[in-house]
């Protein structure tokens, strides 16, 4: 009875028509998706040494970062139903295409929800890729020493190795890749022993491995038996 008052109404005429549109995307399939990305911002946290970026703290970038893998995922699912249409028919798969729509409507959909170029710089913006824009990495890519170690930290291996993040020393510039947390305190940007920490603006961070300019990443023993930074030095 239900069935067919649904399957009678008008509105429901109206209504299903359009739903098919969103079922060939797959929405089922996104909570896979983002329960992967929820490992992964979870992972990442406790490799950084950090716990700020969890799966409850939600941000612009993060709410960006679902977005727009969303639509690129969603617009994936169109393309393998496309490449799939006669091995699912033989099949006896359940699809949408060439049913309920059309080929033409679905490649459409796809080109429409994937602009790759906005998204994808959106996407890396919010996961420090390295297909960030050169303009990108200039400005959000250098260390900021005035903000605690935790989210220095975080900002340092979300962008290790490529395309890093930096500091300039002395006219030289040099890409921290590993670091850890250090409880030690002082100014912010200045280095508090000869042996690579550095005051952040609470706490400090003691750098692991950094890579020189034009040079090959080294350990921070390695870079200590060439370069120094001495303590009481400024890191720009």
């Amino acid at each position: 009875m239900i069935k067919n008052f649904l399957k009678n109404n008008p509105i429901h005429k109206k209504i299903a028509p359009r739903l098919d549109y969103l079922m060939l995307l797959r929405p089922t399939l996104f909570f896979s998706v983002w329960v992967m990305i929820c490992i992964g911002m979870y992972i990442s946290s406790i490799l950084s040494n950090t716990v700020e970026m969890n799966i409850i703290d939600y941000n612009a970038h993060t709410l960006i970062m679902f977005f727009g893998i969303t639509l690129v995922c969603g617009s994936t699912f169109i393309i393998n139903q496309l490449s799939d249409v006669d091995s699912d028919r033989i099949n006896n798969k359940v699809f949408l295409l060439n049913g309920m729509i059309s080929s033409k409507d679905a490649l459409k959909i796809s080109k429409i929800i994937t602009p790759l170029d906005k998204v994808g710089r959106t996407v890396s913006k919010a996961m420090g890729s390295k297909y960030i824009p050169k303009t990108l990495i200039k400005t959000e890519t250098k260390i900021n020493w005035s903000l605690g170690a935790n989210k220095v930290i975080g900002h340092i291996h979300g962008l290790s190795p490529n395309p890093g993040a930096w500091f300039e020393y002395e006219n030289e510039r040099f890409k921290i890749l590993r670091a850890k947390i250090s409880t030690a305190n002082g100014k912010a940007s200045c280095a508090l022993d000869d042996n690579l920490t550095v005051a952040c603006k609470s706490n400090s961070i003691k750098i692991l491995e950094l890579q020189r300019q034009g040079k090959n990443k080294q350990t921070a023993k390695e870079f200590l038996l060439g370069k120094k930074i001495n303590s009481g030095s400024i890191l720009n």
